[in-house]
């Protein structure tokens, strides 16, 4: 038969229940173990919100759409409410628990705090754990690192239970403890590891009077204290560190084994704890017209872009100077700001060039790429050895950038336009930049619906098929020698070259 809502006993209903108790949480007529699955449609009060949207409209409760009250596990009401119009819906749900103090077991743990002797002799606080279930002794690597120690190379693998893997430790290192209230040291070998374990105890523990503890020197004052692992003892050296005292209290409280550095806690526990109160607050809120609005903002074409006055200006500068040579290659000027000047800056490209030597040195075959470009750049006309001096000169540092992935040129050399000159300007810094010619991705792919067949093509070295006017072609300076025996002369670049700031805008358009 059915048991008794009210007082649990089976043979009667909670009608005929002649028991005079009560929900200890709501005071209703069943059990407080039944409280969370006790709230029903019945119990359950429904708030009707007024909706703010309009003064016409009239709310009206509806919690079919809605989730139970036992499927969210609640102790208190639902709110709900349901504006009934035709662009606007929401839902506010509400859960509260109140208070109540119960108890956990949890194993403690042996632990201790330690003096550890570092690579300069200093004493450093560690945190050690006693576990005799290991063959070994292990420390962390952070507390190597922090402590400076020399290690020696070790090949041992670690298993632990269930045989599964630890890795393979790190070398192994030598200890030296002492405990906090004595000048006595103990040296111990441990093995190397990443980590040990999470941070112990796993949660902060209520400190209760134990009366077996009281006036003992503990080795680890901070037991109760979340902290982490540096060193674990095992069984290869316990037998120096573990004393014969032992004490054992009342149940519920931990076990206490004296150590050389004193009184060490472990065993299983009871820790009170509070559950604290716990409001989840959800509100659902759908706007109609805002969705509509959402899916045709994602639907619709991309809107006309308006250009800035610095592009248009940009676009204006490429109109009314390039021009076509005979042979029908592109000349362009760089587009320069007003009122802006350069410093001087063969200087520092020098510098880094002596840099580069010194790093292409050791590394021949980079060196052979290296002079292999820039011989391709003079021998393509691309650029050009100059003598003389003007005062409307850039030089541009250089560097080599290596992409193993590339199939054709896995050494590309990287102009630096950007680099400062001594009155603190750079040539990007007096340029333009130039608005973005590429089209959305949109319209690319649309593009390839409107033919029937698509041609994609890659243009090889596509920014040096545009010439540089000559007015310009020393904004555009480097300095290089093939070898450290060669004096280091000076060229200007005659076509666009990658790095400078408009030289994408140029090369594009």
């Amino acid at each position: 038969s059915k048991a008794c809502w009210n007082c649990l006993s089976p043979g009667h209903s909670k009608d005929r229940c002649n028991s005079s108790s009560a929900c200890r949480v709501c005071s209703q007529r069943h059990h407080t173990l039944l409280h969370n699955t006790a709230v029903s449609s019945a119990t359950a009060s429904a708030h009707v919100v007024e909706s703010k949207s309009t003064a016409l409209c009239t709310a009206s409760v509806d919690t079919a759409s809605f989730p139970t009250a036992s499927s969210l596990t609640t102790s208190s009401p639902i709110a709900s409410y349901e504006n009934r119009t035709a662009t606007h819906r929401s839902s506010c749900l509400s859960n509260r628990a109140s208070p109540m103090l119960t108890t956990q077991k949890l194993v403690l743990l042996s632990s201790a705090l330690v003096r550890i002797r570092d690579c300069a002799g200093q004493w450093k606080t560690a945190r050690l754990l006693f576990d005799t279930g290991s063959h070994a002794s292990f420390v962390t690597e952070t507390c190597v690192q922090r402590l400076g120690l020399t290690r020696t190379s070790s090949s041992v693998f670690v298993t632990g239970i269930g045989s599964s893997q630890g890795g393979r430790c790190k070398g192994e290192t030598l200890l030296t403890l002492s405990p906090h209230c004595s000048g006595h040291c103990y040296s111990i070998t441990a093995l190397i590891l990443p980590k040990i374990t999470n941070d112990l105890p796993t949660q902060r523990l209520l400190v209760s009077k134990w009366p077996h503890v009281q006036g003992l020197v503990l080795d680890d004052p901070y037991f109760a204290e979340p902290g982490c692992i540096d060193i674990l003892i095992g069984m290869d050296v316990m037998d120096q560190l573990i004393c014969m005292e032992f004490r054992k209290g009342p149940p519920g409280t931990p076990m206490m084994q004296k150590t050389v550095f004193g009184w060490t806690l472990f065993g299983n526990i009871v820790n009170p704890v509070t559950l604290t109160n716990n409001l989840l607050s959800l509100h659902w809120d759908i706007h109609l017209d805002r969705a509509l609005a959402r899916l045709w903002e994602l639907e619709e074409l991309p809107e006309k872009r308006y250009l800035t006055h610095e592009e248009n200006f940009c676009e204006d500068h490429f109109i009314s100077t390039h021009k076509r040579m005979p042979d029908g290659r592109f000349v362009v000027e760089l587009p320069l700001k007003p009122n802006e000047s350069l410093g001087e800056s063969r200087d520092f490209a020098v510098r880094n060039l002596l840099r580069i030597e010194r790093r292409l040195e050791s590394n021949n075959e980079l060196r052979l790429q290296y002079n292999e470009f820039m011989r391709e750049l003079i021998e393509m006309g691309h650029m050009e050895a100059v003598s003389e001096t003007t005062s409307m000169a850039y030089y541009m540092p250089h560097h080599p950038v290596i992409k193993e992935s590339s199939v054709t040129t896995k050494l590309r050399v990287v102009f630096n336009a950007s680099a400062k000159t001594t009155n603190g300007n750079s040539l990007n810094g007096t340029l333009f930049v130039g608005p973005q010619l590429q089209q959305d991705l949109y319209t690319i792919l649309i593009r390839f619906r409107t033919h029937r067949y698509a041609v994609t093509a890659d243009v090889a070295k596509m920014y040096r098929q545009v010439c540089v006017s000559s007015k310009h072609v020393d904004l555009q300076r480097i300095v290089w020698r093939p070898d450290r025996s060669s004096p280091i002369t000076d060229y200007r670049m005659l076509r666009v070259t990658y790095g400078v700031a408009a030289a994408s805008h140029l090369a594009v358009k």
